[in-house]
């Protein structure tokens, strides 16, 4: 039976576009992603009625946006889910974590994939990142196992998809 679902990311979001094919044939997902200040894009489109909110951005600059949308995000009946700015810096994953506890929000494994990316030496330019990116997301916001799943025409694919997954399980 596959589950409608809809996610709403806010600030940009790299693998948004990726999540949908990913979590497919498990669940039917419609995705939007809203650019610039975090409080203008949930302000574009916090009426449509979303499961999930991925507030993505969250480096100094966007932490204050995000304690001020988090309740916004759960009175709309939406699961937040907190998204970095730079998934390749070294402390992001520290950082959305403690962040993730105060506001009771998600918090995505988006950096701890990246950062195990770059230990075993996987190259993430071009398409990788994003595709390591919507790969985390679906471990984390649907609780799907990445692997096996659709490969985005990427080559290095199922070895993405098994690194998102070693980070989501990790936590």
């Amino acid at each position: 039976m596959t589950i409608p679902a809809s996610v709403l990311f806010l600030g940009c979001g790299s693998g948004s576009e990726l999540l949908g094919p990913l979590a497919e044939p498990d669940h039917a997902v419609r995705v939007r992603s809203v650019g610039g200040d975090l409080p203008g894009a949930w302000a574009a489109a916090h009426e449509e009625g979303w499961d999930y909110v991925v507030l993505h951005g969250q480096d100094d600059g966007a932490a204050g946006a995000a304690r001020d949308l988090v309740p916004a995000v759960l009175a709309s009946g939406a699961h937040p889910a907190l998204s970095p700015a730079d998934p390749a810096d070294p402390g992001a994953q520290a950082d959305l974590d403690t962040l993730g506890r105060e506001l009771g929000a998600t918090s995505t494994p988006v950096a701890a994939a990246w950062a195990l990316a770059a230990r075993e030496g996987v190259d993430l330019d071009g398409r990788a990142g994003a595709y390591l990116t919507a790969c985390a997301l679906l471990a984390c916001l649907f609780r799907l196992d990445p692997r096996g799943r659709v490969d985005g025409g990427l080559p290095a694919a199922a070895r993405l998809q098994d690194l998102a997954w070693r980070a989501a399980c990790a936590r």
